[in-house]
Parts: structure tokens; C-alpha cells; sequence
């Protein structure tokens, strides 16, 4: 409606000033925040390949958990510290390394689709869909791991249907697979109480 698309160019408007003020500040204190310090840090190891060098030198192997909730920025230094060691270039502003630059080993990252719920910090669910699809290109092999040791089967099997339809129906390609996120319970509901109420006579601890 007309309200609303008024009410959102006001809002993006007051978005904007606040982000104008908030780098002004920034700029008048000599601060940097933590999207500035990965940008920053990315930019350097992009940009000096000596400094790319000794920092690669430092890290045999990196693993990501949660990667899910991590954006481009994090995903390049990511790439930058596991690119292959004999095959280093000189990099251009702007230009990114692709996963077949990387090292064959050495490389483990964990994550759900399903569980990005910190886009509103940045985090880009499509950057861990497109890294997945790139490494399995390259040669890097993809684990499901679809066993729930939280949830009791007759959870799941209310779980799994909704997830499928919310998530099947959105303009994201890949975001959900049957294969990859149905989940199947290692505990079976029987009906008996999960929790159990331990009392220790006499104040005793052992």
C-alpha cells in the first residue's frame, strides 16, 4: 500500500542517518568495530602476500563451526588462510580467492542452513549455501549429519514436515534438502519420564 511503502522509505531514511553518524563517530574517536577489523584484516592478507605468507604459515589446519552465521567477508579470510601454498598469487582489490584455490586438506566447517538466525549482525545464510556448492566442486566431501540426540521422535516427526514446507517455499536455492535436514531421533518416545530427581540423604555429595 501507499502508507507502507511511505513508512519504509522513512524508516531507511532514519537507518541512514543513524549509520552516517554512527561512522562519523567512529571516524572522530579513532574506533573501529569488529565488521571494521575483519574488513580491515581481510583487506591486508588480500593485498601483502609476504603478510598472507606468515600468517598461512601459522595454521596447519582451520576448523569454522556455525558457519551458517558467518558472512563474505569471513568466508574470504577463511579462503586467504588455507589457499594452497604453492600455487599463491598476488591478489587485486576487490578480487576474492574461489575454493579452488584452496589447499585439498586442512579445511573443516559446520553448519546448519536451518539455524542462521544472525542475519540481522550481517551474517549471510547464501554465503554458506554458495561455499558448500564450491567446495563440493573442488573435491571437498560433504558429511550430513542427521542424527538428533535432543529431540525424541515424536518431535521430529512434527518437525521435519513444518521445516520442509517453510523453508522448501522460500527464493533461496538449496536452503533446504530432505536428505541433508530431516532429522531422525536416536531416542524413542516410550512414554517414561526423561528427567529424573536424584536426592542425596544427610547432605552427602559423593
Amino acid at each position: 500500500s501507499t502508507v507502507s511503502k511511505h513508512l519504509a522509505e522513512a524508516t531507511r531514511g532514519v537507518v541512514a542517518a543513524a549509520q552516517r553518524s554512527y561512522e562519523r563517530a567512529k571516524k572522530q574517536r579513532g574506533a573501529l568495530d569488529f565488521a571494521d577489523l575483519m574488513r580491515r584484516l581481510r583487506d591486508a592478507l588480500r593485498d601483502h602476500l609476504p603478510l598472507r605468507r606468515e600468517w598461512k604459515r601459522r595454521y596447519d589446519a582451520v576448523l569454522v563451526d556455525e558457519f551458517q552465521d558467518t558472512n563474505r567477508v569471513q568466508r574470504d579470510l577463511l579462503y586467504l588462510l588455507r589457499e594452497e601454498r604453492s600455487c599463491e598469487r598476488t591478489l587485486a582489490p576487490g578480487q576474492s580467492l574461489t575454493a579452488r584455490d584452496l589447499a585439498p586438506t586442512g579445511l573443516l566447517v559446520v553448519g546448519d542452513a536451518k539455524q542462521s538466525i544472525y542475519a540481522f549482525r550481517g551474517a549471510e545464510v547464501s554465503v554458506f549455501l554458495d561455499t558448500e556448492r564450491e567446495l563440493g566442486a573442488a573435491g571437498g566431501e560433504r558429511m550430513e549429519l542427521t542424527e538428533s540426540y535432543r529431540a525424541l521422535d515424536e518431535v521430529l516427526s512434527a518437525v521435519n514436515p513444518a521445516t520442509e514446507a517453510l523453508l522448501s517455499s522460500t527464493r533461496l536455492p538449496g536452503l533446504y534438502e530432505r536428505g541433508r535436514d530431516a532429522l531422525s531421533a536416536v531416542a524413542r518416545a516410550d512414554g517414561g519420564a526423561r528427567t529424573e530427581l536424584l536426592l542425596v540423604p544427610g547432605g552427602r555429595a559423593e
